[in-house]
């Protein structure tokens, strides 16, 4: 409010609000000036911070129009908080005009595959596939509910969790509390078990309550996903070399000498209840060694079918070398099938050989010098007197 203007002159950097019309305040008319225009602010009072403020109302003009440089309010939250929901002012950088910056509740999301084939009557784990996102403190409660068709859920820990539905072991469904940290610990490894001898479709329904312990709107903000399920009889990839099953993540060993290639053959065998198609063999982080797949295997598996490839291991020089291999499937969990294979090479020539060799041509000349002098022993040679 001003006095008397006419005896004062003013400025604007911009950015003001002022409920007084233009001809009354001229000098408000800077880049995101609003004149004739009510900022709605709240009481003066105990917003949070060092002094008392008057922080916005939900739908005042004054949010996200302001623009400037300092990096937090009166109450010491960080600045700007821009809404993409509201458009900033001409040059701004969304921050809200006055002493307070609003913050609104953000809402959370529920991180989860769309859809997946599972093989009947095996359990089914989400290994970090399932996630909440939230703007909630470290403290603050979520509600998350969990419901199952054609089968139960089972969290991976139960720990700082809360239940009112449920008890997070083997259930259709459950309702429970917990914070952002607790709750993401129970879904990382979470089980899902078809019913017993079950084909068909089933879901899982994920849903999350923030209960809007975040921002000035006081606002309750939810999300939710579905898993649409397809419980199948899977393929099943084994591999095997010699008739020793290497498991995946497994490794297994060649040997040979240097500047020589090694051939290693591998079998594959589908133990899964339907076909199994076979994609790319690759192969990575080679030390001292170049792979050549020789011999590809099919293409696709029948149930109980086999089929073989083979590798030529080159390694570069005498000693250790080593490689990964992974085999792309339609393997339900074993997508790639991943190896690490690892040898030795050594001289193509063996030291103790060289070394033979060496002394048996010293033997040789010493044997023949022995042969000489035992000759001329009995050898008879005229004795002259003098």
């Amino acid at each position: 409010m001003f006095a008397n203007t006419a005896l004062a002159s003013f400025a604007s950097g911009g950015y003001n609000i002022c409920t007084r019309a233009l001809p009354e305040v001229p000098w408000l008319n800077a880049t995101g000036d609003q004149v004739s225009t009510n900022p709605m602010l709240g009481p003066l009072q105990n917003n949070g911070g060092p002094v008392h403020t008057m922080r916005p109302l939900i739908g005042s003009p004054a949010i996200d129009k302001g623009g400037g440089s300092g990096t937090t309010d009166a109450r010491g939250i960080a600045r700007p908080f821009d809404n993409p929901g509201i458009a900033n002012a001409t040059g701004g950088d969304g921050r809200d005009i006055g002493a307070v910056e609003f913050i609104f509740n953000q809402a959370p999301v529920v991180t989860a595959p769309a859809a997946l084939n599972i093989a009947h009557d095996t359990a089914y784990v989400f290994s970090g596939t399932v996630s909440i996102s939230d703007d909630a403190g470290a403290t603050d409660l979520l509600q998350l509910t969990l419901t199952a068709t054609q089968g139960t859920l089972t969290l991976a820990q139960l720990t700082g969790l809360t239940f009112s539905i449920g008890d997070g072991t083997s259930d259709a469904a459950m309702t429970f509390t917990g914070t952002l940290t607790h709750i993401n610990a129970a879904l990382s490894g979470m089980t899902f078990t078809p019913t017993p001898a079950y084909l068909g479709a089933a879901n899982i329904q994920i849903g999350i309550n923030d209960q809007g312990h975040v921002g000035d709107d006081a606002t309750v903000l939810n999300d939710s996903e579905n898993i649409a399920l397809m419980v199948v009889e899977l393929p099943e990839i084994t591999l095997l070399r010699d008739g020793v099953e290497i498991v995946d993540g497994g490794g297994d060993n060649a040997y040979g000498v240097a500047g020589a290639a090694i051939a290693r053959t591998f079998t594959i065998r589908n133990d899964g209840l339907n076909t199994l198609n076979i994609g790319a063999l690759t192969f990575s982080n080679q030390s001292n060694c170049t792979v050549t797949l020789n011999a590809a295997p099919a293409a696709t598996l029948a149930l109980t079918a086999t089929t073989t490839f083979t590798l030529e291991i080159a390694p570069a020089a005498e000693g250790a070398f080593s490689f990964d291999m992974q085999i792309a499937s339609d393997d339900a969990d074993e997508d790639p099938y991943d190896v690490h294979i690892v040898g030795t090479t050594t001289d193509p020539v063996p030291r103790d050989q060289v070394l033979n060799s060496e002394c048996s041509t010293r033997e040789g000349a010493a044997g023949l010098w022995a042969l000489w002098l035992l000759a001329s022993a009995l050898i008879p040679v005229p004795w002259v007197r003098r």
